[in-house]
């Protein structure tokens, strides 16, 4: 009798583990899958030049891997790869800012400890008079 209780508790608990594994799956498939490659895309209040970032890869470790494109006039003229430290969370429109000027801009990254990193694109070190991509204009940052 005791060994019956004891193949049906082991049964239910079997059953159980089996109806909560899809319920975990999912949950870290959402948590650590990017469902929208793009984080951002951001036209200067001259309309001169575009900023798009895009995100590479479905990254399930801390940083996440960044590529930021910028165009002038639809060409592309410069790109180049970041990591975000947002301690594995994909970052959205809160985590990024951007400050126009009349000769360059400044992208800040910000994560979700509120520390920022920042840099400045000047656009007279950016190729804008070829609309093919230059290779020379590839830039890496890791923070």
């Amino acid at each position: 009798m005791k060994f019956k209780i004891i193949v049906i508790i082991e049964t239910i608990i079997i059953v159980f583990l089996f109806l909560l594994l899809p319920l975990s799956c999912s949950y870290i498939s959402e948590h650590t899958t990017i469902k929208d490659p793009q984080w951002f895309r951001e036209v200067s209040p001259d309309e001169q030049h575009t900023i798009v970032a895009n995100f590479i890869g479905n990254n399930t470790s801390e940083r996440i891997c960044v590529q930021i494109m910028i165009f002038n006039e639809n060409h592309e003229t410069s790109t180049m790869m970041i990591t975000v430290d947002n301690d594995g969370d994909v970052p959205d429109e809160k985590n990024y800012r951007l400050e126009w000027h009349d000769e360059y801009v400044k992208i800040t990254t910000i994560n979700n400890k509120g520390s920022e990193k920042s840099f400045r694109l000047y656009w007279k070190d950016l190729n804008f008079s070829s609309s093919t991509y230059d290779e020379s204009n590839r830039f890496l940052f890791d923070w």
